[in-house]
């Protein structure tokens, strides 16, 4: 299983309903928890829940390849 960590973080916040934001920097594969300043390669900031479901796409694609 991919991820497993980040996984795992975004799960635990998740539960308990938090309101961080991340971003995923795809091309370097870095998972950055926004607080104040969000780096210029970010597309987009996900919630943990969006970002989860982005992750386990990106398994799932990966995993039919």
């Amino acid at each position: 299983m991919k991820y497993k960590n980040i996984k795992w973080i975004l799960k635990k916040q998740i539960e308990i309903n938090s309101q961080k934001r991340w971003v995923w920097l795809e091309k370097s594969n870095e998972f950055i928890c926004v607080y104040h300043l969000i780096p210029k390669e970010a597309d987009e900031l996900y919630t943990p829940e969006q970002l989860l479901n982005k992750i386990n796409k990106k398994d799932a694609e990966i995993a039919q390849e």
